[in-house]
């Protein structure tokens, strides 16, 4: 019983303390917002650093555009606001993405069609990948083995899904494309050629089949991104676009 009391106090304080996190955010970003109009937007160093923090806690799920709070959802405009901030005052560059930075073991073989069939890589031969021209680099760019393990999904090749977007744990991610601010739950599949909009909530263990359309939505700020809750099936090529 004596225990059940602390774990209770302790679980209250955490609530506290991340209720008094969130007004922080909150009340920077709104602060940022209010210029983000202005010709020739830019954002001071300590500032720029502040919104990548905080992209960085909507990639790990610590901040959500949407969440259920008494069994109601409710938006979180504040970070619809931040990734709006983060899109404006973040300049589009060249962004190269080669296959050595995804296989750097020796234990991996890497056989290539074409003329390179039946060929494995050596450190000596050209990078193999594409290049893209945006402001948003991809979730995983930088994610070694042990990040991979520890998540413990599965990311097909063809996979895109781009920083500030929220995936869980032991998901399949077939050959899609999954947004900026988009939040993905445990157990979840996004099938093939399927598109998670900007900001879209899906639940744990949905499977959102090949073809399916999830609209996104960032603005207005205010706008209630689509929501699929826990344990949906979504089938072949439905669109659900935002309201």
């Amino acid at each position: 019983m004596y225990l059940t009391f602390i774990f209770y106090k302790i679980d209250s304080l955490n609530k506290v303390i991340e209720k008094f996190m969130k007004t922080e955010i909150k009340t920077k970003v709104e602060k940022l917002f209010e210029g983000i109009s202005t010709p020739g937007f830019m954002l001071q160093k300590e500032s720029k650093a502040f919104i990548e923090k905080t992209i960085n806690m909507i990639d790990s799920g610590e901040l959500r555009a949407a969440e259920k709070i008494n069994g109601e959802w409710e938006v979180n405009d504040f970070v619809k606001k931040a990734i709006l901030i983060y899109m404006k005052s973040t300049k589009a560059n060249k962004i190269s993405v080669s296959i050595d930075n995804y296989f750097k073991d020796d234990v991996t073989s890497i056989y290539f069609a074409e003329k390179n069939i039946g060929r494995r890589l050596s450190s000596t031969e050209p990078s193999y990948g594409f290049k893209y021209f945006d402001k948003v680099p991809l979730k995983f760019a930088h994610f070694v083995d042990k990040d991979f393990m520890n998540l413990g999904s599965r990311f097909v090749p063809g996979s895109i899904i781009r920083i500030g977007s929220f995936v869980g744990k032991k998901c399949v991610i077939m050959p899609s494309f999954i947004n900026i601010g988009a939040y993905v739950g445990d157990g979840t599949m996004v099938d093939t050629f399927s598109t998670i909009g900007s900001c879209a909530q899906i639940g744990k263990n949905c499977h959102i089949s090949g073809g399916v359309g999830i609209g996104g939505v960032l603005e207005p700020a205010s706008a209630m991104p689509v929501i699929i809750e826990d344990n949906v099936s979504i089938q072949q090529k439905i669109q659900l676009p935002c309201a």
